[in-house]
């Protein structure tokens, strides 16, 4: 099962269309994050603007494995 929290229109969309629109789950705005990272398998962030998300943070404190753009200072917070 994938949990999406936030997400852009065009990509919910995708899903919502395709094949795997009955093994996604769209949440929105949450404001549990804490259990969310606590009972993930993994942190998939993908973005082209932001230098610092504090989401990637709030995953290494969990410390799941990340996948995250190469954008500002995420390389120097995720290692390969």
């Amino acid at each position: 099962m994938l949990i999406v929290l936030l997400f852009g229109f065009a990509f919910g969309y995708a899903f919502k269309e395709s094949q795997m629109k009955d093994s996604v789950i769209f949440t929105g705005f949450r404001n549990d994050i804490n259990y969310i990272l606590e009972t993930s398998d993994i942190f998939v962030i993908c973005t082209w603007h932001e230098n610092l998300c504090m989401s990637i943070l709030e995953a290494c404190q969990y410390k799941l494995p990340a996948v995250v753009s190469n954008v500002g200072g995420t390389a120097e917070i995720v290692e390969d």
